[in-house]
């Protein structure tokens, strides 16, 4: 998660442990791991997942009202203007999208070249973009 303004708390399975991301900042969370995300203030951030980040796949564990009222606006705003992009390849015939973090030099490197952007792990994640 890439955290543009505000701040995300991420809290852990026992509810003991909590990590704080403030805007700039990024945390990574391991496939599979268990988390709460939130927000004290409002926020923009950036998920980062595989698959894309879609609200009907966020499995949330709401205990209130205000939990519900986060996940009716996630809803809401993951639902209008929705980019057009082509589907993909799986039974799910949703419309993902899927964005790489770079570096800036990294990527002002592949526009100077004008070539595409691969990230250095490219052929280590199996030729996946």
């Amino acid at each position: 998660i890439c955290v543009q303004s505000g701040k995300v708390v991420i809290e852990l399975p026992g509810g003991e442990d909590k990590v704080e991301v403030e805007a700039g900042k990024t945390v990574h969370i391991a496939p599979g791991t268990r988390f709460r995300p939130t927000f004290p203030m409002d926020t923009s951030y950036v998920p980062v997942c595989l698959p894309a980040f879609r609200p009907d796949r966020c499995i949330r564990e709401d205990e209130d009202a205000a939990g519900h009222k986060i996940a009716q606006k996630l809803k809401a705003l993951h639902n209008s203007e929705a980019p057009t992009c082509r589907t993909s390849n799986t039974e799910d015939s949703a419309p993902e999208v899927l964005y790489h973090m770079t570096t800036k030099a990294a990527w002002d490197a592949a526009k100077e070249a004008k070539t595409a952007y691969y990230p250095p792990t490219f052929e280590v994640d199996g030729y996946y973009t």
